[in-house]
């Protein structure tokens, strides 16, 4: 039988999508049109079908004027039977704009203070964040500002407002 020997007192870093601090922020709320499961706290969105009201993951040919933000870990979010978080389709997320949040860096990736971020747009790491300017990748307007544990890193968004919403009609009140 084996004992643990080791413990620790110190928390992980971050959780994936919380608020690295309380600088001021700006937090909207936008409609899931991914399928159950697929949107996870601590990714970067774009605008869905329904700019301003629909977000979803980027896909390829993506453009940085889509870009809306970062999903939000929310207490109304629910776990399945296994424990996985599930974000069903049509629910209503948090998604910052601007401010400091954690978010899910690409998986071998390793970021520094002040490095820029970028959005990818494509394959499985589909809305995770880099720091380098591969194929596919958007640079946002952010940087980072300090590096986690478990593939997480905070990053500082800056504001991060296109067209989209005016453009379909639809006032930022009504988002």
């Amino acid at each position: 039988m084996s004992l643990w020997t080791e413990y620790s007192q110190q928390t992980p870093k971050g959780t994936a999508g919380s608020l690295y601090d309380l600088t001021v922020h700006t937090v909207d709320s936008f409609r899931n049109q991914e399928a159950d499961g697929v949107l996870l706290p601590g990714v970067g969105v774009v605008y869905g079908t329904n700019p301003g009201v629909d977000i979803a993951l980027p896909a390829e040919g993506t453009t940085a004027d889509k870009f809306v933000g970062v999903v939000m870990y929310g207490g109304s979010n629910e776990l399945d039977m296994k424990n996985n978080l599930i974000i069903p389709e049509g629910y209503h997320v948090s998604v910052m704009r601007n401010g400091r949040v954690w978010v899910k860096m690409i998986e071998g990736d390793e970021p520094n203070y002040g490095d820029p971020v970028y959005l990818v747009t494509d394959g499985d790491g589909a809305g995770c964040f880099t720091t380098s300017a591969e194929d596919g990748a958007l640079q946002i307007s952010a940087r980072i500002i300090e590096v986690g544990s478990n593939g997480l890193a905070a990053i500082e968004l800056y504001n991060q407002m296109s067209a989209a919403p005016a453009a379909s009609g639809i006032s930022e009140q009504e988002t």
